[in-house]
Protein backbone atom coordinates (compact mmCIF):
# COMPACT_ATOMS: atom_id res chain seq x y z
CA UNK A 1 0.00 0.00 0.00
CA UNK A 2 0.88 3.70 -1.00
CA UNK A 3 0.42 6.58 1.18
CA UNK A 4 -1.89 7.71 -1.74
CA UNK A 5 -3.70 4.43 -1.78
CA UNK A 6 -4.23 4.62 2.40
CA UNK A 7 -5.45 8.21 2.01
CA UNK A 8 -7.60 7.45 -0.93
CA UNK A 9 -9.61 4.47 1.51
CA UNK A 10 -9.89 7.44 4.65
CA UNK A 11 -11.77 9.34 1.96
CA UNK A 12 -13.97 6.41 0.90
CA UNK A 13 -15.06 5.53 3.96
CA UNK A 14 -15.43 8.78 5.75
CA UNK A 15 -17.99 9.36 3.62
CA UNK A 16 -20.08 6.36 4.76
CA UNK A 17 -19.05 7.61 8.52
CA UNK A 18 -20.42 11.31 7.84
CA UNK A 19 -23.85 9.92 5.91
CA UNK A 20 -24.42 7.74 8.74
CA UNK A 21 -24.44 11.19 10.78
CA UNK A 22 -26.06 13.07 8.38
CA UNK A 23 -29.20 9.97 8.56
CA UNK A 24 -29.18 9.94 12.69
CA UNK A 25 -29.61 13.76 12.68
CA UNK A 26 -32.33 13.71 10.10
CA UNK A 27 -34.17 11.29 11.97
CA UNK A 28 -33.49 13.79 15.56
CA UNK A 29 -34.91 16.41 13.66
CA UNK A 30 -37.91 14.67 13.13
CA UNK A 31 -38.92 13.05 15.70
CA UNK A 32 -37.07 15.32 18.13
CA UNK A 33 -38.90 18.69 16.56
CA UNK A 34 -35.37 20.44 16.42
CA UNK A 35 -34.98 23.60 14.18
CA UNK A 36 -31.34 23.30 12.27
CA UNK A 37 -30.25 26.58 10.18
CA UNK A 38 -32.26 26.33 6.67
CA UNK A 39 -28.86 25.90 5.11
CA UNK A 40 -27.81 22.82 7.18
CA UNK A 41 -31.29 21.45 6.94
CA UNK A 42 -30.71 21.99 2.68
CA UNK A 43 -27.65 20.59 2.92
CA UNK A 44 -28.62 17.46 5.08
CA UNK A 45 -31.51 17.24 2.32
CA UNK A 46 -29.17 17.06 -0.37
CA UNK A 47 -27.08 14.04 1.63
CA UNK A 48 -30.31 11.99 1.63
CA UNK A 49 -30.60 12.39 -1.43
CA UNK A 50 -27.35 11.15 -2.45
CA UNK A 51 -28.13 8.25 0.46
CA UNK A 52 -31.32 7.36 -1.80
CA UNK A 53 -33.86 8.41 1.29
CA UNK A 54 -36.63 10.47 -0.25
CA UNK A 55 -37.32 13.21 3.04
CA UNK A 56 -41.27 13.14 2.65
CA UNK A 57 -40.94 9.11 2.86
CA UNK A 58 -38.63 8.86 5.70
CA UNK A 59 -41.16 11.69 8.09
CA UNK A 60 -43.50 9.02 7.22
CA UNK A 61 -42.10 6.24 9.12
CA UNK A 62 -43.37 5.50 12.72
CA UNK A 63 -41.35 7.86 15.49
CA UNK A 64 -40.20 4.75 17.61
CA UNK A 65 -38.28 2.67 14.56
CA UNK A 66 -36.65 6.24 13.74
CA UNK A 67 -35.60 7.00 17.59
CA UNK A 68 -34.71 3.56 17.33
CA UNK A 69 -32.47 3.78 14.06
CA UNK A 70 -31.10 7.22 15.22
CA UNK A 71 -30.34 5.63 18.76
CA UNK A 72 -28.53 2.73 17.14
CA UNK A 73 -26.83 5.29 14.60
CA UNK A 74 -24.98 7.63 17.25
CA UNK A 75 -23.92 4.63 19.43
CA UNK A 76 -22.32 2.74 16.76
CA UNK A 77 -20.46 6.42 15.51
CA UNK A 78 -19.94 6.61 19.76
CA UNK A 79 -18.00 3.25 20.07
CA UNK A 80 -16.20 3.59 16.68
CA UNK A 81 -14.49 7.03 17.93
CA UNK A 82 -13.76 4.84 21.32
CA UNK A 83 -11.95 2.97 19.53
CA UNK A 84 -9.76 5.07 17.40
CA UNK A 85 -9.34 6.93 20.52
CA UNK A 86 -8.30 4.12 22.62
CA UNK A 87 -7.42 1.00 21.18
CA UNK A 88 -5.34 -0.29 23.90
CA UNK A 89 -8.42 0.05 26.46
CA UNK A 90 -9.21 -3.65 27.76
CA UNK A 91 -12.39 -5.37 26.61
CA UNK A 92 -15.46 -4.00 29.19
CA UNK A 93 -18.20 -1.42 29.34
CA UNK A 94 -17.30 1.94 30.20
CA UNK A 95 -19.73 4.15 28.56
CA UNK A 96 -21.25 6.45 31.24
CA UNK A 97 -22.37 9.67 29.11
CA UNK A 98 -26.08 9.65 29.25
CA UNK A 99 -26.45 10.40 25.74
CA UNK A 100 -24.30 7.73 24.86
CA UNK A 101 -26.54 4.94 26.87
CA UNK A 102 -29.80 6.77 25.99
CA UNK A 103 -28.90 6.05 22.09
CA UNK A 104 -27.38 2.52 22.87
CA UNK A 105 -31.12 1.99 24.94
CA UNK A 106 -33.47 3.53 21.71
CA UNK A 107 -31.84 1.30 19.33
CA UNK A 108 -33.49 -2.23 21.79
CA UNK A 109 -37.12 -0.61 21.00
CA UNK A 110 -37.75 -2.29 17.91
CA UNK A 111 -36.73 -5.96 19.65
CA UNK A 112 -40.48 -5.30 20.74
CA UNK A 113 -42.09 -5.51 17.50
CA UNK A 114 -39.68 -8.83 17.38
CA UNK A 115 -41.58 -10.64 19.62
CA UNK A 116 -44.96 -9.60 18.55
CA UNK A 117 -44.16 -10.81 15.20
CA UNK A 118 -43.06 -14.22 16.21
CA UNK A 119 -44.34 -14.67 19.22
CA UNK A 120 -47.46 -17.02 17.58
CA UNK A 121 -44.85 -19.56 16.31
CA UNK A 122 -43.17 -19.94 20.08
CA UNK A 123 -46.26 -22.65 21.76
CA UNK A 124 -49.01 -20.34 23.28
CA UNK A 125 -46.80 -16.91 23.98
CA UNK A 126 -48.89 -14.97 22.03
CA UNK A 127 -51.92 -15.39 24.55
CA UNK A 128 -50.17 -15.45 27.15
CA UNK A 129 -48.42 -11.36 26.33
CA UNK A 130 -52.18 -10.75 26.04
CA UNK A 131 -52.81 -11.82 29.30
CA UNK A 132 -50.69 -11.17 32.62
CA UNK A 133 -48.04 -12.41 31.75
CA UNK A 134 -44.30 -11.35 32.94
CA UNK A 135 -41.39 -10.47 30.91
CA UNK A 136 -37.61 -10.78 32.09
CA UNK A 137 -35.25 -8.06 30.63
CA UNK A 138 -31.83 -9.24 31.01
CA UNK A 139 -29.19 -6.43 30.69
CA UNK A 140 -32.20 -3.84 30.46
CA UNK A 141 -29.54 -0.86 30.25
CA UNK A 142 -31.76 2.06 30.16
CA UNK A 143 -34.98 0.24 30.16
CA UNK A 144 -35.82 1.11 26.71
CA UNK A 145 -36.78 -2.54 25.69
CA UNK A 146 -38.76 -2.46 28.93
CA UNK A 147 -40.78 0.55 28.05
CA UNK A 148 -41.35 -0.79 24.64
CA UNK A 149 -42.72 -4.00 25.91
CA UNK A 150 -44.89 -2.80 28.33
CA UNK A 151 -46.28 0.05 25.64
CA UNK A 152 -46.44 -3.46 23.04
CA UNK A 153 -49.00 -5.27 25.22
CA UNK A 154 -50.68 -3.76 27.91
CA UNK A 155 -51.69 -6.58 30.37
CA UNK A 156 -47.81 -7.40 30.85
CA UNK A 157 -45.50 -7.21 34.02
CA UNK A 158 -42.00 -6.10 32.96
CA UNK A 159 -38.67 -6.96 35.31
CA UNK A 160 -35.69 -5.19 34.22
CA UNK A 161 -32.01 -6.14 35.65
CA UNK A 162 -28.98 -4.79 34.99
CA UNK A 163 -25.12 -4.48 36.81
CA UNK A 164 -24.73 -1.39 35.85
CA UNK A 165 -26.12 1.31 38.37
CA UNK A 166 -25.17 4.34 35.92
CA UNK A 167 -27.90 2.74 33.41
CA UNK A 168 -30.12 1.91 36.39
CA UNK A 169 -30.21 5.43 37.52
CA UNK A 170 -31.22 6.48 33.79
CA UNK A 171 -33.71 3.97 33.55
CA UNK A 172 -35.60 5.02 36.53
CA UNK A 173 -36.33 8.11 35.38
CA UNK A 174 -37.20 6.81 31.99
CA UNK A 175 -39.72 4.52 33.29
CA UNK A 176 -41.57 7.13 35.50
CA UNK A 177 -41.62 9.61 32.65
CA UNK A 178 -42.98 6.84 30.73
CA UNK A 179 -45.79 6.41 33.03
CA UNK A 180 -44.96 3.16 33.85
CA UNK A 181 -43.55 2.98 37.14
CA UNK A 182 -46.48 0.79 38.52
CA UNK A 183 -45.63 -1.93 35.47
CA UNK A 184 -41.84 -2.00 35.22
CA UNK A 185 -39.57 -3.37 37.93
CA UNK A 186 -36.14 -2.53 37.81
CA UNK A 187 -33.33 -4.43 39.63
CA UNK A 188 -29.45 -4.31 40.40
CA UNK A 189 -28.59 -7.76 39.64
CA UNK A 190 -26.36 -10.12 38.13
CA UNK A 191 -28.32 -12.74 36.39
CA UNK A 192 -26.39 -15.46 37.55
CA UNK A 193 -27.46 -14.21 40.83
CA UNK A 194 -31.06 -14.70 40.25
CA UNK A 195 -33.06 -16.64 42.49
CA UNK A 196 -36.75 -16.47 40.92
CA UNK A 197 -38.59 -19.50 40.41
CA UNK A 198 -41.18 -20.23 37.93
CA UNK A 199 -42.25 -16.30 37.67
CA UNK A 200 -41.68 -15.23 34.03
CA UNK A 201 -43.47 -16.32 30.89
CA UNK A 202 -40.75 -14.63 28.55
CA UNK A 203 -37.20 -13.58 28.85
CA UNK A 204 -34.56 -11.57 26.81
CA UNK A 205 -31.04 -12.06 27.15
CA UNK A 206 -28.87 -9.05 25.07
CA UNK A 207 -26.30 -11.77 24.95
CA UNK A 208 -23.46 -9.10 23.40
CA UNK A 209 -23.17 -7.72 26.51
CA UNK A 210 -22.72 -10.53 28.46
CA UNK A 211 -19.17 -12.03 29.13
CA UNK A 212 -19.42 -15.60 27.53
CA UNK A 213 -17.74 -17.32 30.84
CA UNK A 214 -20.85 -16.89 32.93
CA UNK A 215 -23.52 -17.62 30.24
CA UNK A 216 -24.07 -21.39 30.80
CA UNK A 217 -24.86 -20.28 34.48
CA UNK A 218 -26.88 -17.61 32.99
CA UNK A 219 -29.14 -20.04 30.73
CA UNK A 220 -29.62 -22.63 33.70
CA UNK A 221 -30.92 -19.85 36.42
CA UNK A 222 -32.83 -18.61 33.04
CA UNK A 223 -34.51 -22.11 32.61
CA UNK A 224 -35.02 -21.80 36.47
CA UNK A 225 -36.94 -19.09 36.52
CA UNK A 226 -39.32 -19.89 33.50
CA UNK A 227 -42.73 -20.53 34.41
CA UNK A 228 -43.31 -24.27 32.55
CA UNK A 229 -44.14 -23.51 28.92
CA UNK A 230 -42.21 -19.94 28.96
CA UNK A 231 -40.08 -18.73 26.29
CA UNK A 232 -36.59 -17.80 26.29
CA UNK A 233 -34.84 -15.27 23.57
CA UNK A 234 -31.52 -15.00 23.35
CA UNK A 235 -30.98 -11.85 21.44
CA UNK A 236 -27.28 -11.03 19.59
CA UNK A 237 -26.92 -8.50 17.09
CA UNK A 238 -27.41 -9.04 13.22
CA UNK A 239 -26.17 -7.14 10.44
CA UNK A 240 -25.56 -7.85 6.52
CA UNK A 241 -24.28 -10.65 5.52
CA UNK A 242 -20.83 -8.79 4.04
CA UNK A 243 -17.24 -9.27 5.81
CA UNK A 244 -16.60 -5.63 6.73
CA UNK A 245 -19.90 -5.31 8.61
CA UNK A 246 -19.32 -9.17 10.25
CA UNK A 247 -15.80 -7.94 11.02
CA UNK A 248 -16.62 -4.57 12.94
CA UNK A 249 -19.69 -5.57 14.76
CA UNK A 250 -17.14 -8.40 16.07
CA UNK A 251 -15.16 -5.91 17.26
CA UNK A 252 -17.41 -3.37 18.61
CA UNK A 253 -19.18 -6.69 20.96
CA UNK A 254 -15.64 -7.93 21.90
CA UNK A 255 -14.53 -4.17 23.27
CA UNK A 256 -17.52 -3.59 24.93
CA UNK A 257 -16.89 -7.30 26.91
CA UNK A 258 -19.53 -9.60 24.64
CA UNK A 259 -18.87 -12.39 22.49
CA UNK A 260 -19.79 -12.58 19.32
CA UNK A 261 -21.86 -15.37 19.35
CA UNK A 262 -22.77 -18.11 16.56
CA UNK A 263 -26.38 -19.00 16.32
CA UNK A 264 -25.70 -22.39 16.52
CA UNK A 265 -22.79 -22.27 19.42
CA UNK A 266 -25.99 -20.72 21.85
CA UNK A 267 -28.42 -22.96 20.43
CA UNK A 268 -26.20 -25.46 21.23
CA UNK A 269 -25.76 -23.88 25.19
CA UNK A 270 -29.17 -23.66 25.51
CA UNK A 271 -30.24 -27.68 24.81
CA UNK A 272 -27.29 -28.20 27.40
CA UNK A 273 -28.81 -25.67 29.96
CA UNK A 274 -32.34 -27.93 29.29
CA UNK A 275 -34.39 -25.92 27.12
CA UNK A 276 -36.66 -27.64 24.83
CA UNK A 277 -37.55 -26.89 20.99
CA UNK A 278 -34.14 -24.38 21.15
CA UNK A 279 -33.94 -23.27 17.61
CA UNK A 280 -32.30 -20.30 15.90
CA UNK A 281 -35.50 -17.77 14.74
CA UNK A 282 -35.64 -17.23 11.09
CA UNK A 283 -34.84 -13.23 10.38
CA UNK A 284 -38.32 -12.05 8.99
CA UNK A 285 -37.54 -8.39 9.75
CA UNK A 286 -34.85 -5.72 9.31
CA UNK A 287 -34.18 -4.73 13.08
CA UNK A 288 -30.12 -5.59 13.47
CA UNK A 289 -31.36 -8.32 15.87
CA UNK A 290 -30.78 -12.27 15.81
CA UNK A 291 -32.69 -14.51 18.27
CA UNK A 292 -32.29 -18.35 19.17
CA UNK A 293 -35.54 -19.37 21.09
CA UNK A 294 -36.11 -21.97 23.58
CA UNK A 295 -38.90 -23.41 26.22
CA UNK A 296 -39.08 -24.56 29.50
CA UNK A 297 -41.13 -27.96 28.97
CA UNK A 298 -44.65 -27.89 30.50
Amino acid sequence: MQPEDLFALVQRLNGSMEGLGALAAALRIQTEGLAPDPAVQHALDAVLVELGVDPAALAALPNDAKTAAAGGIVAFLRQALDVAELPERPPGWTFTDPGFLQSQGRMSMSIAHVVGSIAPTLGDLASRLQGGATFLDVGTGVAWLAIAMARAFPGLRVVGMDVFPTALDIARKNVADAGLADRIELRLENVVELSDRDAFDLQFLAAPFIPRSIVPEALERLRSALRPGGVLLFGTFATVDEPLSQATQALRIVRAGGHPWNLEEARTLMERAGFSDARVVERTWRAPIAVVAGRRSP
